[in-house]
């Protein structure tokens, strides 16, 4: 019998779409298990092993880090207190004034503080607050080792914080460091009187500590602590160190 006009072209066609739905089908199930093996997750055991290394590196590395922080901002603090007092000594000389640096080592609430203060030639009247401030670090104070009893190089007198009245090494409530119109470090009692005994000490919660010592030049020299020696050691600042 006959097929009729083009049955055999449908018979074909419809064969090719039979054996393309079975080998797509063919190749959906021989995909499925890889598929399902890249899915899986990792096992406890893998995670806890990750945990472990995590722990560990955490435990040697956060007290470097918080050891560099401390040193760090202890650092930055003794440079900014020396800026400030080139800039009051600088404020000196081109405004010609009296400039000083008024410390609270001890306030009632916040960190300790140096405010730059002015007061016109020929130093009468009261001296006015600039905006020049230095604020110090959290976990760094004013103070001075204990263990200190000579002078700081470039010093005059023994150790002490700031104010020239004070002749032990203890500080002060507000110690005040005074410059007179051409730069020099004077004495805060005469307000004539060149002087070299002049410092500031800061320290952080580890007892590492800073000094900043004010030559009769006027201009700073920053020291650090080497608590082997019980000595402080100069330090290289740009600028500062004549």
């Amino acid at each position: 019998m006959d097929s009729e006009p083009g049955s055999s072209g449908r018979d074909e066609d419809v064969n090719a779409s039979i054996i393309r739905r079975r080998t797509n089908a063919e190749a959906a199930t021989s995909l499925a298990p890889m598929h399902a093996r890249n899915a899986r997750g990792f096992s406890l055991m893998q995670l806890m092993v990750v945990v472990a290394i995590f722990t560990v590196v955490a435990a040697i590395a956060v007290p470097s880090f918080l050891t560099s922080s401390r040193t760090g901002r202890l650092r930055n603090d003794a440079n900014a207190l020396t800026n400030l007092v080139v800039m009051a000594r600088m404020r000196a000389s081109v405004e010609f004034a009296r400039t000083r640096l008024n410390c609270t080592l001890t306030p009632a609430s916040g960190p300790g503080y140096c405010q730059l203060q002015s007061l016109q030639f020929p130093g009468t009247g009261s001296w006015t607050n600039e905006s020049q401030v230095v604020f110090l670090s959290p976990g760094v104070t004013f103070g001075i080792p204990a263990s200190i009893t000579g002078y700081l190089p470039n010093q005059s007198a023994a150790a002490y914080q700031g104010d020239v009245l004070q002749n032990t090494p203890t500080a002060t409530t507000t110690p005040v460091i005074v410059f007179n119109s051409r730069g020099i470090a004077v004495d805060y009692s005469t307000g004539t009187t060149p002087t070299s005994g002049y410092a500031l000490y800061i320290k952080d919660t580890t007892n590492n500590y800073y000094a900043i010592s004010i030559p009769l030049t006027g201009r700073p020299w920053q020291y650090h602590w080497n608590s082997a020696s019980s000595t402080f050691v100069p330090v290289a600042v740009a600028g500062t160190a004549e």
